[in-house]
């Protein structure tokens, strides 16, 4: 039988805010895989404001702080989401 270590609550915040940060790499991530031409069609296609010689860092912040500033409303995705997974939609057959 393994013994478990009782933490204190100072210990969970801690603990949490780990999480916290760790999700927010995970979110991150999904971006950093995009090649820089990937990212310099995005930055032509919504006009985002960085040099056309930016290196993929520079680009990759404009991208971030573009997508996270698109409004997207959670019931109308749901509700998308549901209606394609139910007409098998977007699947190949």
């Amino acid at each position: 039988m393994k013994r478990r270590k009782i933490r204190s609550p100072s210990e969970e915040d801690e603990e949490g805010e780990e999480h916290k940060d760790s999700e927010e790499e995970e979110e991150r991530s999904g971006l950093c895989t995009l090649s820089a031409a990937s990212l310099r069609r995005y930055r032509k296609f919504f006009m985002i404001p960085t040099k056309a010689s930016a290196s993929k860092h520079a680009m990759l912040e404009g991208v971030e702080s573009h997508f996270e500033r698109l409004p997207v409303r959670a019931s109308d995705a749901i509700v998308h989401f549901i209606y394609t997974a139910k007409n098998r939609m977007n699947t190949v057959e």
